[in-house]
């Protein structure tokens, strides 16, 4: 199993903290986010990461990873940043994909790796927690999720009006075997400027949520690999103030254990 960390992008609502380096590089509980992902994704055993950088990319090197860039990482999104990987990701492996911001326990890399199917997700049925000590409202940056009583997911990534909508919120963490991955690439390559599932927003601009939905519309089963919590995401300067007065408290365990 190998896995690619997406860390193109410039993490604005993280400034002064970016300034100098992305986002995953910003230290939190002795160590930076990169260092606590690869222990993480190595320790539920992948054998090999890879990574996709832009913004301050060079802080990469050192690193021992391989490194492909995405030289429009100002004017894209996600998913056109893991495709600046494709030709790395068609190489015949099961592949991990994770964000850059997040940080998780070993257990949920190694129950996404041990899930059943092609593709899986891992989403989070306690959300609402860790979603509520982040924000006043919640349903302001959470978003549509439905899980089939398959236990594959229905629908992702939609504005939610109601908190009925959601069964668990995604993480950033997903995994494609050898054969959905050429699949998902395809799709991705293939994809009408006007289809549904982009919902107005162009192709290098869509969200990976996005990507999953269209993909799972057009015939291709996505298991999803439930955790309840053992996670954080840091995407703005108030979860870093959170999360280090968590830390400060010893509260912190109740979202993500910190490793010894």
């Amino acid at each position: 199993m190998k896995a690619v960390i997406i860390a193109a992008g410039r993490g604005s609502r993280l400034v002064p903290h970016t300034d100098h380096y992305p986002k995953c590089f910003i230290p939190f509980a002795g160590r930076r986010l990169i260092d606590w992902q690869l222990d993480a994704l190595r320790d539920a055993g992948v054998d090999e990461v890879i990574a996709v950088r832009g913004y301050k990319g060079d802080n990469f090197d050192g690193l021992g990873l391989q490194c492909f860039d995405n030289p429009r990482w100002a004017v894209t999104n996600m998913v056109y940043s893991l495709m600046c990987a494709r030709e790395r990701l068609l190489d015949g492996s099961d592949w991990i994909i994770a964000y850059g911001d997040i940080l998780y326990e070993p257990r949920i890399p190694r129950l996404l790796i041990q899930a059943p199917g092609n593709a899986g997700v891992v989403v989070d049925r306690q959300w609402l927690k860790l979603w509520s000590a982040r924000a006043d409202d919640p349903l302001a940056d959470a978003e549509s999720l439905k899980i089939g009583a398959d236990g594959d997911l229905i629908d992702i990534g939609q504005k939610a009006g109601t908190l009925k909508e959601i069964e668990a919120q995604y993480i950033g963490l997903l995994r494609f075997n050898a054969d959905a991955m050429r699949a998902l690439v395809l799709f991705y390559e293939t994809a009408r400027v006007d289809a549904d599932w982009l919902m107005g927003r162009p192709l290098e601009k869509c969200y990976m949520t996005d990507l999953v939905r269209g993909f799972i519309q057009s015939g291709h089963p996505v298991t999803a690999v439930v955790t309840d919590g053992g996670w954080l995401e840091l995407d703005t300067n108030s979860d870093l103030d959170l999360y280090n007065g968590m830390l400060s408290e010893g509260t912190i365990g109740q979202f993500w254990t910190v490793p010894t």
